[in-house]
């Protein structure tokens, strides 16, 4: 996955992000994915977070998911619990609660209803995934009052559970979302609030990382 217009918190430029291994086991009755993604810089050495998915119970009704991922020399474990509701429009809705941290050591506290990501993940699109559900989060929080200033801080913590079924996305968000953000909220600005919103995320993104979904 290329990533055009993308920096990590430290303000790298960020080259590309890849998934070079993945593997799926049981261990009783928890099935378990563990990974690797790779983020590389255009000038220094890339970063590896090394991850586990592990998931209790049934996704399609009461299920225990947690991350545990290796991120800058840090071991972190985000533990979350699903309770499926509803299936609309194609999108499966799930009640989601636990907590956890972010790449940049904010602590995430979820206790709302999400509505799932129906894309299959696919690594040329991950970050097309990820602009568009932040697309659609700032325009809520904006248009709910939130300031430019605390926007990327709340979508940050929320943007990343649309994909809490989907490791492959959620360890990549989990890696760059904050970086991504502050170029799709700096978009969102430039056009103007109010006409981007209105438009959308397929052309908020468009402008911001020249990709849509």
């Amino acid at each position: 996955m290329s990533c055009s217009n993308c920096f990590d918190a430290k303000g790298r430029k960020i080259t590309k992000i890849s998934v070079p291994h993945t593997e799926t086991y049981k261990v009783g009755a928890t099935n378990v994915t563990e990974g690797v993604t790779v983020v590389q810089f255009k000038e220094g050495p890339g970063t590896i977070l090394n991850w586990k998915y592990i998931i209790e119970g049934e996704t399609s009704s009461n299920a225990s998911i947690t991350y545990v991922i290796q991120h800058s020399g840090k071991t972190i474990t985000n533990k979350f619990k699903t309770k499926y509701i509803d299936t609309i429009n194609g999108k499966k809705i799930v009640h989601v609660e636990g907590s956890g941290l972010n790449s940049n050591g904010r602590v995430t506290t979820a206790n709302k209803d999400v509505a799932l990501s129906n894309v299959k993940s696919d690594p040329n699109a991950i970050e097309c995934l990820i602009c568009h559900a932040l697309g659609t989060v700032l325009c809520t929080l904006l248009a709910d009052g939130v300031s430019e200033d605390l926007a990327c801080e709340e979508a940050s913590g929320i943007v990343c559970l649309e994909f809490i079924e989907d490791p492959i996305v959620y360890v990549v968000c989990f890696g760059v979302v904050a970086s991504i953000c502050d170029v799709v909220l700096q978009t969102v600005i430039d056009i103007g609030v109010h006409v981007a919103c209105e438009l959308g995320a397929d052309y908020i993104c468009e402008k911001a990382i020249g990709c849509s979904l």
